[in-house]
């Protein structure tokens, strides 16, 4: 017998439902900050023009969530030969041409 936890059918998403439903509420983020309490991790998420929205998880939610995304961001710089520029790869950059400074 397996150890394997078993997975619950009202925990699997289908996710194309979910993407195509009208009903359900979608959140654009174009700015972040992230931050903890000693018990847990937020996310403040927010679009230009819109309020802020606080994301609120634990830790190994969090940690789950930073793997696939890392994971996910991977895969489409490998398929596209493209790497992705944080915005503070962007920054830096821009402050080296802004002072002057060789690229």
């Amino acid at each position: 017998m397996s150890d394997a936890p078993k997975t619950d059918q009202n925990q699997v998403m289908d996710i194309s439902t979910i993407l195509n439903n009208p009903q359900i509420q979608k959140l654009y983020v174009n700015r972040t900050v992230v931050g903890n309490t000693i018990s847990d991790m937020f996310v403040i998420a927010q679009s230009t023009g819109t309020q802020p929205v606080v994301i609120q998880m634990s830790f190994i939610t969090a940690k789950t969530l930073a793997d696939d995304l890392l994971k996910m961001i991977a895969e489409f710089e490998d398929k596209t030969g493209q790497k992705i520029l944080s915005m503070k790869d962007i920054q830096g950059k821009l402050a080296k041409q802004f002072s002057g400074a060789p690229m």
